[in-house]
């Protein structure tokens, strides 16, 4: 998996992998680059004797605000 993923430009922030009674199951979060979004998709899909499932996301936006130190 990890393969595929760093073919397209991408890069495995976290994973988790368990065995679930007989089945094996793995979930990556993943970053690749807009424009191989669909390649990396097709390039799961095309994998032989697994299920696959992609979930897009978006980096939620972070505000940055100034600590206040000390009491009012």
């Amino acid at each position: 998996m990890t393969k595929l993923i760093t073919d397209v430009g991408g890069n495995v922030g976290e994973s988790k992998a368990m065995k679930l009674g007989s089945h094996f199951s793995l979930m990556m979060l993943v970053s690749v680059p807009n424009t191989t979004v669909e390649s990396l998709k097709a390039s799961l899909d095309s994998v032989s004797d697994i299920k696959t499932l992609t979930i897009e996301t978006c980096e939620p936006q972070v505000e940055i605000s100034t600590p206040v130190l000390g009491c009012k």
